[in-house]
């Protein structure tokens, strides 16, 4: 609750932060409404005596159509919706729209709001993998469309040790590397070959890279196939594949050779392409 410091008007809330009142009818923490207001101070409803000016500030009323969604409670969301979803369907008939158009968007808004709740409740591991997916999806959908739009063929070249994917766009009837981009892993994020592929693609075609591919999180839970760096001493490191996971209290990853729990300060890990990603 915001309160300011000036003279209130009628009809507008003050909450008393400087009582002197003899007859202890009211107390500082106390709100009322005021019924007029003079020069000396303000007339409220419930009680009889003047409270003076100094005593009390304004109760600034918040405007809730000032509201971010997020500062909603659930029935203001609701509420918000109803309103947004009458105007929507107003807006719709007003253009014309018939109804098999405008139930044909209303399904779309809706799987559109889906997608949004269903991501506002991801962990980061999901949230990974489902970015991940759509790289897949993205550099097979590109690499097609480069084919029969352009006549590019994608080819890529992967160096896992310096964390980088090149893509190289041959010019199918000519047989020349026509266009070329790279991607480079940051330090500190896990290696992956899907994502390397989609940044350097769409950098060969000259496209926006999505925020997502450039702000996904690192992992968080260790799967077969995904390459961990393990601290053998000071200065010794050895990059293993994970063979099998379990789970006791912590998920411990199988190495050849030895096992650790993950995640622990001698292990990182440093790529989750796994066999699928390495082509």
């Amino acid at each position: 609750m915001k309160t300011i410091n000036r003279i209130a008007n009628e009809g507008e809330r003050i909450k008393i932060i400087n009582s002197i009142s003899p007859t202890g009818l009211y107390a500082n923490g106390d709100i009322f409404t005021v019924r007029s207001s003079g020069n000396m101070g303000v007339r409220v409803e419930g009680i009889l005596p003047t409270i003076y000016h100094m005593e009390y500030q304004v109760i600034e009323e918040e405007d809730d159509s000032m509201k971010t969604i997020s500062e909603m409670n659930l029935d203001e969301v609701s509420v918000h919706m109803t309103e947004i979803i009458a105007e929507y369907t107003r807006k719709a008939y007003e253009q014309g729209y018939d109804q098999g158009k405008f139930d044909e968007m209303m399904e779309e808004q809706f799987r559109k709001v889906g997608k949004v709740t269903r991501e506002s409740f991801e962990t980061p591991q999901q949230k990974r993998d489902r970015i991940i997916d759509q790289a897949k999806k993205d550099v097979e959908e590109l690499k097609k469309e480069s084919v029969t739009f352009s006549l590019l063929r994608a080819k890529f070249v992967i160096n896992r040790e310096k964390r980088r994917v090149v893509c190289l766009l041959e010019r199918i009837n000519l047989g020349r590397i026509a266009k070329r981009g790279i991607a480079k892993c940051a330090p500190g994020d896990c290696f992956n070959v899907w994502i390397g592929k989609a940044i350097a693609l769409r950098r060969a075609l000259g496209l926006e890279i999505p925020s997502d591919y450039l702000t996904v999180p690192n992992p968080t839970e260790v799967r077969v196939g995904d390459l961990i760096k393990v601290s053998v001493d000071d200065d010794t490191f050895e990059v293993k594949p994970v063979i099998s996971t379990e789970r006791y209290g912590r998920l411990n990853a199988h190495l050849p050779g030895r096992s650790i729990q993950f995640p622990a300060d001698y292990a990182e890990l440093i790529d989750d392409s796994r066999e699928e990603g390495s082509e």
